[in-house]
């Protein structure tokens, strides 16, 4: 008999690597991202390098955080969002 057991969570780490070409001009970058999540939904993903963000899922909102350019963004489920940015009062996503 075989038993099986529901995953709770998992984690994943990779890397992507973006190759950009504009004009004559070229460049390429690669940028670490990391996933935690679990059985409800919830998750996280971090990436950093060039465009480093976080984003977080608490079962609710969606919460994003761009450290470099000092913004956030709440996203709830609904669909409506509030944002702001650090010292500048509120921003539209």
């Amino acid at each position: 008999m075989a038993i099986r057991r529901a995953m709770n969570s998992y984690s994943a780490k990779v890397t992507r690597t973006v190759e950009m070409s504009d004009s004559g001009s070229q460049g390429n970058f690669e940028e670490p991202i990391s996933v935690i999540a679990d059985s409800t939904g919830k998750f996280r993903v971090e990436s950093k390098g060039m465009m480093h963000m976080t984003m977080v899922y608490d079962g609710n909102a969606m919460w994003m955080y761009m450290p470099t350019a000092n913004m956030y963004s709440k996203l709830p489920l609904n669909g409506a969002s509030t944002s702001a940015r650090a010292g500048m009062g509120k921003w539209n996503v």
